[in-house]
């Protein structure tokens, strides 16, 4: 005699994108940090990182605090909205439009200037 089991309902896949792939495409900076699944926070937020710039100090590496200054490129997605890039400043967490960046590198080539000028005065 053998025993007819009742059918199942048909169970569907859950709703989520692949393991290494995401809900909006990575732009041509983005760069994985080497965890894919690290790089999608789900369905509804994606955020894109960039190679970093960073700008070490004279003693980089002797106390593990050497970097003055860390800014990478930053899109966060939404859904499937593509967000605007900004410029990350890892030390301060500020992000900067376009036009803010501009402002920095200004304030940046001023710095050194003043720099060079103390450097130029120690003989």
């Amino acid at each position: 005699m053998s025993t007819v089991l009742p059918e199942r309902p048909a169970v569907s896949a859950p709703l989520s994108t692949a393991a290494g792939s995401h809900p909006t495409p990575c732009p041509v900076w983005c760069m994985h940090r080497g965890d894919a699944l690290a790089h999608n926070f789900g369905p509804t937020m994606t955020p894109h990182w960039g190679v970093p710039a960073v700008l070490d100090g004279p003693f980089h590496g002797v106390d593990g605090k050497g970097n003055l200054l860390q800014v990478e490129l930053y899109r966060g997605d939404t859904g499937g909205e593509l967000a605007e890039p900004t410029l990350y400043v890892r030390e301060s967490g500020d992000e900067l439009s376009a036009s803010e960046v501009d402002l920095l590198i200004a304030r940046l080539k001023s710095f050194t200037a003043q720099v060079e000028f103390l450097r130029a005065q120690m003989g």
